[in-house]
């Protein structure tokens, strides 16, 4: 598997190299020489050692196995035996054999021969999936570490995924009830590319993470490697998924928190000015209602005034509880600015009489 061209935000899955054409082409080169060049030397040296010259066709298969695989090696140990019962074997020069022992030891030698080439092949079939599956693991492990230290978006993790795979898009869909009772329906959540599939018809494959969500992908065929990735990938963004709802839920808590707190802390400062109005409006109230005492007009004009201001003062502070309500609530947004202090304390010190502060703030206003 070769690596995956990938951007600067993507994840690149580590180079995993197989046999090969090029190392398959050379191993059957030399199982086409090294049995022939055997011989040629043998027949030089006249060694008619019937055994060693056996064992050296057999080495020789074992290391065209090592270089081209499976097949270059049947194609040594077919053309050594055939080279060994023509050069080596009685009556030497024909394709006959003369002894039964003879025709056995080939036969045997024919069968160790493929059987060392299928079992090396076998072991370089292995070393490879073994060097895809550290290939896999080792991007999941650093895909988790990014997930772990990352805080982007959906779409940004769906992008890498997408990016690794070699797809054109990619869509998280999440399953939602029907108000027609129909049954569950499809929402997406997130997608990456471009004109990325929104329903199954659309897409060139699909992969169902859980009973709850859905990957559609887009572009050309998926290996059996890219389906394992596939699935180890829908597992991450669902992950991701599931750790963005309950960071917002953490966010929607504090936040509840927060309001509550505040609610609190005005509930507790306002009560004071709750109680006074209230008691100089009862006060007030009580004194006119009094048949035992007549007041002059002027003192009935002046309770009547304290009412009216008591009043007054209790709707100004119901009209901001209930504005304070509706921004715990978001219902509207303030308007931040700021204000200076000449501004503030006079709304602050409208209860309190005149004559009690004389309060002078340098160096343009005095209260």
């Amino acid at each position: 598997m070769a690596a995956a061209d990938v951007n600067a935000i993507g994840l690149q899955l580590p180079a995993v190299r197989g046999i090969g054409r090029p190392r398959i082409l050379a191993g059957l080169v030399l199982a086409l020489l090294l049995p022939s060049a055997i011989e040629v030397v043998v027949s030089a040296l006249q060694y008619r050692n019937f055994a060693m010259i056996m064992l050296f066709q057999l080495a020789v298969s074992a290391a065209v196995a090592a270089i081209g695989g499976l097949w270059p090696a049947v194609v040594s140990a077919v053309l050594g035996s055939m080279l060994l019962n023509y050069f080596s074997a009685d009556p030497v020069g024909s394709l006959s054999i003369a002894d039964p022992a003879t025709l056995f030891t080939l036969v045997i030698f024919l069968a160790v021969a493929c059987g060392v080439a299928l079992a090396v092949g076998l072991a370089t079939r292995r070393a490879q999936e073994a060097a895809h599956s550290g290939a896999e693991a080792r991007a999941l492990s650093e895909l988790a570490l990014r997930i772990l230290s990352s805080d982007g978006s959906l779409e940004s993790f769906l992008d890498k995924i997408r990016v690794n795979l070699g797809m054109e898009a990619m869509t998280l869909l999440s399953t939602f009830d029907s108000p027609d009772a129909t049954g569950p329906g499809w929402k997406v959540l997130a997608s990456s590319g471009i004109q990325p599939p929104v329903t199954h018809a659309a897409a060139d494959h699909a992969a169902v993470v859980d009973r709850n969500y859905t990957l559609l992908l887009r572009g050309g065929p998926l290996s059996e490697q890219h389906r394992r990735m596939l699935a180890a990938f829908g597992a991450f963004v669902v992950a991701v998924r599931e750790r963005q709802q309950l960071v917002k839920s953490r966010q929607d808590n504090a936040r509840l928190a927060e309001g509550n707190k505040m609610r609190t802390s005005i509930l507790r400062a306002v009560s004071h000015d709750l109680r006074t109005p209230l008691a100089g409006i009862k006060l007030a109230v009580s004194s006119l209602r009094q048949e035992d005492v007549t007041f002059a007009p002027e003192d009935e004009r002046e309770l009547l005034a304290t009412i009216e201001d008591y009043a007054d003062r209790l709707d100004h502070l119901v009209d901001n509880l209930l504005d304070m309500s509706r921004i715990t609530a978001d219902a509207v947004n303030p308007l931040l600015r700021g204000l200076g202090w000449h501004q503030i304390l006079p709304e602050a010190l409208r209860g309190v009489p005149g004559s009690a502060y004389a309060t002078s703030y340098w160096p343009t206003f005095r209260i």
